[in-house]
């Protein structure tokens, strides 16, 4: 992401002020400070930058040894909210958030991760 801005000559302060978020909260991000990062901050900074996600960030790196991990990634992949993801799937976000949390997913609910992850070619 640092330098996709350097490239386009942007400060961290001009950035922060088109993606609509602050230059401490930029700098973070740039810096992999903050593990966690947004999904709505990444897609605000995407259109400032008018880069792909997918271009900005490592998610193609992320593990996907797990059914957890994949689901993950597919969600950060398609560039989803766990909102949208749910959406998508016809889940609730508590069902992801409990699914991600190592509870019991059935099996009808389990082929609809597996569906979703598969949509981006996540074997």
């Amino acid at each position: 992401m640092r330098a996709c801005r350097i490239k386009k000559g942007l400060s961290i302060k001009q950035l922060a002020a088109l993606a609509g978020i602050t230059p401490e909260g930029l700098s973070n991000i740039e810096r992999r400070s903050s593990n966690n990062i947004n999904i709505t901050i990444l897609s605000q900074i995407s259109n400032a930058l008018k880069e792909s996600i997918s271009h900005l960030s490592s998610f193609e790196s992320l593990p996907e040894s797990t059914l957890q991990e994949k689901l993950l990634k597919a969600i950060l992949l398609h560039c989803h909210t766990k909102l949208q993801a749910a959406n998508k799937m016809q889940l609730s976000v508590k069902t992801i958030y409990n699914f991600q949390q190592r509870k019991y997913c059935t099996e009808e609910t389990s082929q609809k991760f597996l569906q979703y992850i598969k949509e981006v070619n996540i074997q």
